[in-house]
């Protein structure tokens, strides 16, 4: 059985990254490899076992996670 919050903060990890992915595109034109692929990899994730397995396992929602502890400690801008 899967825990919530936990799959809560995933999906909300890889909203925080797709906006920054956004961003950095609409910036820089420029996006990192690895996040983008995840991202895009949950567009089509359809028969998923859990929120994880979406972005191809947490490590695909690394910098959302890390944007999500930036903002709740103030550092982002």
């Amino acid at each position: 059985m899967s825990d919530p919050l936990h799959d809560r903060t995933l999906a909300l990890a890889g909203l925080f990254q797709a906006a920054r992915l956004a961003q950095t595109l609409a910036r820089e034109g420029r996006a990192d490899e690895p996040a983008f692929a995840a991202s895009l990899k949950s567009l089509f994730s359809f028969d998923a076992e859990n929120v994880a397995e979406v972005y191809g396992g947490i490590a695909g929602v690394v910098p959302g996670l890390q944007l999500i502890e930036e903002k709740l400690n103030n550092r982002g801008q």
